[in-house]
């Protein structure tokens, strides 16, 4: 998109073209609400991010040209974020070579957002809180992304750090965890749940029939699963 393409009052944008180089331009419209992105790069030197009526965004597998910095400043150029769907792979390398956390999302908190659709690790729980709909996917291409020996065992102990400190999901009603393969967290699991007082429904669903780890608490036995206001399916 150039810009002689008038953008002053682009409401909708989507666009996915593998490998193709996408101009920054959009990342500034101040009229977009809907922002759909997949395959693209962006390869601009100091990108700004200003996108203050967006609702709902989704991102797969964009490239960044600053992956460290860039996809946590356009999360927070969007101040009223509603719906975020997103597929981060690279990301998930950065954390693996860089061995910690990426800090700029110590900052990052979307106070607007209502619905979350994540692959395992791309957004910390902390910045996503408050939503009312989580749904959390780990598949086998995500884990297997570039990996060798040494970086797959820290994305097991990644994997396994993520479901700890876990903060309270307040208005969290329904949880949705889709796994493809081998998952070691499910102890934290069990401990997210135990975090969501208003949960009415809760949706789990594995693949991979090798269980890596069993669970020690049986999900029946929390409070917010047992509720009878709590529907849940576990067709595993």
């Amino acid at each position: 998109m150039g810009r002689s393409s008038s953008t002053a009052s682009c409401q909708e944008f989507h666009l996915g073209m593998y490998g193709h180089i996408l101009t920054p331009i959009i990342f500034t419209s101040r009229t977009l609400v809907i922002l759909k992105l997949q395959n693209l790069k962006i390869v601009a030197d100091n990108l700004c991010f200003d996108l203050p009526s967006l609702k709902t965004l989704v991102l797969e597998r964009e490239y960044f040209k600053n992956q460290k910095n860039d996809f946590v400043k356009l999360l927070n150029a969007c101040p009223i974020l509603e719906d975020l769907h997103t597929y981060y792979p690279r990301l998930r390398i950065m954390k693996r070579k860089d061995n910690n956390e990426v800090q700029e999302f110590k900052s990052l908190f979307l106070s607007k957002l209502v619905r979350a659709y994540i692959h395992s690790m791309d957004v910390p729980f902390d910045a996503i809180n408050n939503v009312e709909y989580l749904c959390i996917i780990q598949d086998e291409e995500e884990r297997s992304y570039g990996m060798n020996i040494e970086e797959h065992s820290f994305e097991i102990k990644i994997e396994e750090a993520s479901f700890k400190d876990i903060p309270v999901f307040q208005n969290l009603i329904c949880i949705e965890l889709w796994f493809f393969s081998v998952f070691r967290g499910w102890d934290g699991i069990v401990e997210l749940l135990r975090h969501c007082p208003k949960l009415q429904i809760f949706f789990i669903r594995k693949w991979n029939t090798s269980l890596s780890k069993e669970w020690n608490c049986p999900i029946s036995t929390l409070e917010c699963v047992s509720s009878p206001q709590v529907m849940y399916y576990f067709p595993l």
